[in-house]
């Protein structure tokens, strides 16, 4: 049954302060209309760890310089176990062959897209969106995770067809290896709070696996590591910090690029 949402474990995802705050931002700027963006970062896996006896995987720890990692550090989740990627962002082992052992999601950024009308695929604009993101990922070591809805009424969490096509475009442009995670962004009813919830889509039976909440930390460039260091307070209290500076009306979305073409929507630092 399309949209139905399984059960089974999935990667656990940590987003980055900047992520969370712009995609909630998108939604504030528009609170009467639906707003979707690209969700970039990195996929993280420990199979490299798993085979570290190898030569393949020896010689590979022999090119990183050693770190020891700090107190937040999540274990395992290192330069070492970052498989290598292909130009779409598929981990690659040492045979070639391709792996969806991602034992954890980084969002690093969210990437503001459209506001008007809920974009799906195929369709012309979509296809440059894809296209531009995926380039500034490559350029910033990311890959393209996902994607980011909210719907245009409080409390809907509803998947629409449109939206679907979307994901099973990002599934099947990853050669159906990774599923593409969705971020569900929902009002409350009285609408003074905002909740995101994450899945991952699978086209293959049109079904959705709930992601584990949301924790937050940063990418760690000295260790090349990924780091739980905030606390959702934290989080939050950006956001609203954010609101109160009106920051909401200065964040640019893709539709904005294509009447401004000087605006730039890729790259945008909203939180402090």
């Amino acid at each position: 049954m399309p949209g139905q949402v399984s059960s089974a474990s999935s990667p656990p995802v940590i987003s980055s302060v900047q992520a969370y705050v712009k995609a909630l931002l998108h939604c504030h700027k528009y609170p009467t209309q639906a707003v979707s963006g690209f969700l970039i970062g990195k996929r993280i896996s420990a199979t490299s760890n798993t085979n570290a006896s190898s030569p393949a995987s020896n010689s590979s720890a022999a090119a990183t310089p050693t770190t020891v990692l700090g107190a937040n550090a999540i274990p395992n989740f290192t330069a070492n176990a970052i498989s290598a990627t292909n130009a779409d962002g598929n981990n690659v082992n040492s045979s070639g062959s391709s792996s969806d052992e991602a034992e954890c999601i980084f969002v690093a950024d969210a990437v503001p897209l459209f506001h008007t009308i809920i974009m799906t695929d195929p369709h012309p604009m979509m296809t440059v969106a894809y296209a531009q993101v995926s380039s500034y990922a490559r350029t910033k070591g990311l890959v393209l995770l996902g994607y980011y809805i909210a719907n245009e009424r409080t409390g809907d969490t509803a998947v629409c067809s449109l939206t679907e096509n979307v994901l099973r475009m990002l599934h099947s442009r990853k050669s159906g290896v990774h599923e593409p995670l969705l971020w569900r962004i929902v009002s409350t009813p009285s609408g003074d709070s905002v909740d995101v919830r994450g899945a991952y889509y699978n086209s293959g039976s049109s079904s959705f696996t709930d992601a584990p909440s949301l924790t937050f930390g940063r990418w760690n460039s000295d260790t090349l590591s990924c780091e739980t260091t905030e606390p959702k307070a934290a989080a939050v209290e950006a956001f609203e910090n954010s609101m109160d500076a009106l920051k909401q009306f200065q964040l640019v979305d893709f539709e904005d690029h294509l009447e401004s073409v000087q605006l730039n929507y890729l790259d945008q630092t909203v939180s402090a």
